[in-house]
């Protein structure tokens, strides 16, 4: 429902709301219930329970972060539905948030304009990319994504897990952050 209320209360939601979807929304639902549930069924144990719960968040930060890349820059073939449906549907991203607050004055009413426009074709798209590289938002969104990467490779350090474990949730990482769909 947090989901929704965003796109019809555009631009109002804060960075910090849009982060505690994400970890509610995904973090929460797609990783650390399903990395709590594993701890605890195999006999883990609080501190375990309670890391994983944590790294679970980092990887729905990271899952969302780079879906919102790959909704202004995949490729519809890959993703299954219409690069740019965020921009489209008004979805207030992280990454939308960001670039609302950092463009100029001129691009923040151009993509006033285009957000939320049901009829945004391939040039729009174009131009909300280049507003994106003028901006340094999406350069800027590469580097949390780097940074939240570095974290979560050291949460699964910290963990007293079989090797095997950690190179799973290694790659459970990877994918998360390099997938493209």
């Amino acid at each position: 429902m947090q989901d929704l209320a965003f796109g019809q209360t555009f631009p109002d939601a804060t960075e910090a709301e849009i982060r505690r979807l994400y970890i509610n929304k995904t973090g929460r639902y797609t990783f650390s219930a399903p990395l709590r549930t594993g701890a605890i069924l195999g006999g883990g144990g609080a501190g375990l329970t309670k890391k994983l719960a944590c790294l679970g968040e980092v990887l729905g930060l990271l899952y969302q972060m780079r879906d919102d890349e790959l909704g202004l820059y995949g490729t519809a073939a890959a993703l299954g539905k219409p690069v740019g449906s965020d921009v489209r549907e008004a979805k207030l991203t992280l990454f939308m948030r960001r670039l609302f607050d950092q463009a100029g004055a001129g691009d923040r009413r151009r993509l006033a304009a285009l957000f939320g426009n049901p009829k945004l074709d391939a040039a729009m798209l174009r131009e909300v990319r280049a507003i994106a590289e003028r901006s340094g938002v999406r350069e800027e969104m590469r580097r949390e994504t780097a940074r939240l990467r570095v974290r979560a490779v050291r949460m699964i350090g910290d963990l007293d897990v079989p090797s095997a474990s950690r190179r799973r949730l290694l790659s459970l990482l990877d994918y998360v952050v390099e997938r493209d769909r």
